[in-house]
């Protein structure tokens, strides 16, 4: 008795073989998005300068690719934005009109600040002669002192 034997022939296709044309080009474009879509969202949250060759590397889908499949340059040209936007953050500039009453303020606050100082100033200028006349006061009791001190010597003497 004969016997048939099947004999099952296990194929690894590895990426590199997968047919380019027909069925198999529409799966290896998905395949090809969804690396690069996740190579892309894996190194937003990182801190480096995103480039298309390093995310080339990262996710195993050649530089030619990328250059020939819009979609697959969108999401790296996306992530390349977001990730300039992360790392040099725009400032935001404040309305013109804002400025101006800002501006307006802090004159209006050096105006009385000059003013107060002003005042202060001629206080100061007052108090320094009342100071020097009441010195010369001192002296000037001081001396009648000394003179009185003498004539009380002076008498005792005598």
């Amino acid at each position: 008795m004969r016997r048939k034997i099947k004999i099952h022939l296990v194929i690894d296709m590895s990426k590199k073989s997968q047919p380019k044309t027909g069925r198999g080009a529409a799966n290896l474009k998905d395949e090809y998005f969804l690396k690069v879509k996740e190579t892309t969202e894996r190194l937003k949250r990182g801190r480096k300068k995103i480039t298309v060759s390093m995310v080339s590397k990262e996710s195993g889908v050649s530089r030619k690719t990328f250059y020939n499949r819009d979609n697959l340059m969108a999401l790296v040209d996306e992530a390349i934005s977001f990730m300039n936007s992360k790392l040099n953050p725009i400032k935001v500039e404040k309305p013109k009109k804002l400025k101006e009453e800002i501006i307006m303020k802090l004159k209006k606050r050096i105006n009385s600040l000059e003013e107060e100082q002003r005042l202060l100033l001629e206080e100061n200028m007052k108090l320094t002669e009342s100071k020097l006349e009441l010195q010369k006061d001192i002296v000037e009791l001081e001396e009648k002192l000394y003179q009185k001190s003498q004539i009380i010597s002076i008498k005792n003497k005598v």
